[in-house]
């Protein structure tokens, strides 16, 4: 498994009691993502070496204006939004030949509405489409509710007033090599 955004290092704990190996790195990892085996680095630079032959690359991208991961500037939380897709398509596009010829690359996004005045952006209708354009073939599609997403009461009364959706869910989208 290769996870370019491990973050504080899930795709690892769940690799392990599967004896699955993975290769997890991040931007800026945590003391105890670093501890749990996430090494620093930086997916803009290109991917590393270690990675090839993978069964599975996952890609959980923090994305435009969601959260704060960080302050550098190439995190994909802090890009403007066409550079966020365009670094998105660079990694579909680089990830492809480090896959196993059975290999499979799966993102999971939320699309943004909140952060966006409102406006919603489609991430997951995006990416879909520029990793087709990289060569990949779509295999499934799935919702993937939120267990602990909520709205604020503020939001709730905004929704309903000026008729926007509240979505809790994310799309986790599957392609095949």
């Amino acid at each position: 498994v290769f996870d370019p955004f491990a973050g504080e290092g899930y795709s690892l704990d769940v690799c392990k009691p599967w004896y699955r190996r993975c290769l997890a790195f991040d931007i800026n990892p945590s003391e105890i993502a670093t501890l749990k085996g996430v090494k620093k680095h930086d997916i803009t630079t290109g991917i590393p070496a270690v990675v090839r032959d993978v069964k599975l690359a996952f890609f959980d991208p923090p994305y435009w204006k969601q959260l704060n991961y960080g302050d550098e500037p190439t995190n994909f939380a802090n890009m403007p939004l066409e550079d966020f897709y365009k670094a998105m398509s660079n990694l579909f596009a680089s990830s492809l030949p480090r896959l196993a010829d059975d290999g499979v690359m799966a993102f999971i996004i939320q699309n943004s509405q909140w952060k966006n005045d409102k406006k919603v952006e489609p991430h997951s209708h995006k990416l879909w489409n520029l990793a087709e354009d990289a060569g990949f073939e779509f295999d499934q599609f799935i919702e993937v509710p939120y267990s602990t997403q909520q709205y604020n009461p503020q939001q709730v009364n905004i929704a309903k007033e000026e008729k926007l959706w509240l979505v809790t869910n994310r799309e986790l989208i599957i392609f095949r090599k």
